[in-house]
């Protein structure tokens, strides 16, 4: 699966964190290093399993765990509209 931040999300880097803006509504999600990590992957054109593996070699960690904390990343961006699946 492919995803991207919805259209209408500003996503700005400071330093180790980061900060979604959603334009429609004023309000603001913020995204830590692994967040930071899987939004650039999917903007560099990585599927979910792609983003989990790059994820996990970076921080040298288990696939599972990095998978179980993307889906319930990916799940909640979905759910306040923040990020589509392409």
């Amino acid at each position: 699966m492919y995803f991207k931040l919805a259209d209408h999300v500003s996503f700005t880097k400071i330093d180790d964190e980061a900060v979604l803006l959603d334009l429609n509504s004023g309000s603001y999600f913020g995204l830590n290093h692994v967040g930071i990590k899987l939004i650039e992957a999917f903007n560099d054109g990585l599927d979910k399993p792609g983003a989990v593996t790059s994820i996990a070699e970076h921080y040298q960690v288990s696939v599972s765990q990095v998978g179980q904390d993307v889906d319930a990343l990916i799940t909640d961006m979905l759910q306040k509209q923040l990020l589509q699946q392409i």
